[in-house]
């Protein structure tokens, strides 16, 4: 698999964030990533693009979390696979595009594997899916935002993540039921009501729980 070195911002997205910082107003969206073959000459270079040198693909984003508490550093699952590719494809450029509330988007972070790439190979050779959790940090007051693909598959591990937080609410839940039927008891006995023969002088009021 390729390897890449850590993203920069393009000099679009310092204006972005430039833009953005200290409005709390403002909003950070990831909105799409592209996975690209192109070669720089170095990693000054990447300052001044505003797209990938070669395209070969969009990823779907697929994931998006912040992992910690100052939201300075957030992970975004990108998916894509090899379908319809007929020969292998340099894999070397990864470029994340994002926008501010006005909705024009940049190219806003860029990494090259240079010369430490690997090839996607063709589908007919060995069909691939290939999913990468991206780790982006950038300092901003801004709430940050990612547009999810609904057709990206769900992987195990955030199936299973999602599957414990369900679980989690719905212990929640249930302890919360647990604990008012516990208190409409004690009320029911206190006062000696059936609560679906409780009536209020000479006025049958129907089925009601008083508490």
């Amino acid at each position: 698999m390729s390897y890449f070195p850590k993203f920069k911002l393009t000099k679009a997205g310092e204006q972005l964030i430039n833009r953005i910082n200290g409005n709390l107003s403002e909003v950070l969206k990831i909105t799409r990533v592209e996975i690209g073959s192109g070669t720089i000459a170095n990693e000054d270079e990447i300052r001044f693009l505003t797209a990938l040198k070669k395209k070969v693909i969009d990823a779907q984003i697929s994931n998006h979390e912040v992992i910690e508490e100052e939201r300075a550093k957030m992970v975004i699952e990108i998916q894509f696979t090899n379908k319809g590719f007929t020969f292998e494809v340099p894999f070397k450029e990864i470029g994340i595009f994002a926008s501010g509330k006005d909705g024009k988007e940049i190219l806003f972070l860029y990494t090259n594997a240079m010369d430490k790439y690997d090839n996607i190979p063709a589908e007919n050779e060995n069909p691939h899916a290939i999913i990468i959790d991206v780790v982006i940090q950038v300092t901003t007051d801004a709430e940050i935002e990612a547009f999810i693909d609904l057709s990206a598959f769900v992987t195990i591990k955030n199936f299973n993540k999602y599957k414990e937080e369900i679980e989690k609410r719905l212990l929640k839940i249930e302890n919360k039921n647990s604990e008012a039927a516990s208190r409409l008891e004690v009320i029911e006995n206190y006062l000696n009501l059936d609560p679906r023969e409780a009536t209020l002088g000479a006025g049958y009021l129907g089925d009601f729980y008083l508490g």
